[in-house]
């Protein structure tokens, strides 16, 4: 599960994503990988534009690239059926690189700029380990206080300090500032009006492929004070 700094652009996602899906797929133990920016259109899955989910479908074991064992039993003169039986408790061969293995050689193939990689899990667990504990790895370190800057610095020490102790692959300490936002001011008065008598949208509001009118408050809490609700 890759993660970015806050305010990406869509477009620059898609190539980070592009760009880890294609070298991802030169490992010989992956069949094929795809990945999930952001979150659909709906309340139960909060993830942000800059969290990565990327879903790895590996091969069988038996396809992986193979390591020869040598086995007690290599040299010996035995009939077909029991060295069968023999190999089949003691393999002669096995993948030439464990799950662990290849989850650290992925890792380091995809150290990109900015770009902070997690372990690979199964979906289920990750999925539970965030509804348990709202947190997007096996471990978090929780710091609080009142300057957001300050905070952002001692989460830097603490990553530092935690990606030197051993059996750590990753440390991500999240951003604790730097989204984008926009505000709007809103001429309720002028804007309304030229909906209401000219006949027009104050705007238009695009996503992707899809273009959706801009409609403004027809009265209730968003009304200009003093002025008449406009006509439904």
């Amino acid at each position: 599960m890759p993660t970015t700094d806050p305010g990406i652009s869509i477009t620059k996602a898609r190539q980070i994503a592009q760009q880890t899906n294609k070298i991802i797929k030169q490992f010989p133990e992956v069949h094929h990988t795809f990945a999930k920016l952001g979150r659909a259109e709906t309340s139960t899955d909060p993830a942000p534009l800059s969290m990565f989910e990327t879903t790895i479908m590996l091969k069988p074991a038996e396809e992986w690239p193979q390591q020869e064992i040598k086995r007690f039993y290599r040299n010996w003169p035995l009939p077909h059926w029991l060295r069968g039986a023999l190999h089949h408790l003691w393999p002669e061969s096995a993948p030439a690189r464990t799950h662990l293995e290849l989850d650290r050689a992925i890792n380091v193939a995809i150290k990109l700029p900015g770009l902070t990689n997690a372990s690979m899990e199964g979906p289920i667990k990750v999925r539970l380990d965030m509804l348990t504990t709202g947190i997007r790895a096996p471990l978090c370190i929780k710091i609080a206080g009142p300057d957001l800057t300050t905070l952002q610095e001692f989460a830097q020490e603490i990553a530092q300090v935690m990606e030197e102790l051993p059996g750590t692959l990753s440390a991500y300490p999240d951003k604790s500032y730097g989204g984008n936002y926009l505000d709007f001011e809103i001429n309720r008065g002028g804007g309304g009006t030229l909906w209401a008598y000219g006949g027009r949208y104050p705007g238009c509001h695009h996503e992707c492929h899809r273009r959706q009118e801009c409609v403004p408050d027809r009265g209730g809490p968003g009304a200009v004070p003093g002025e008449p609700a406009l006509p439904a």
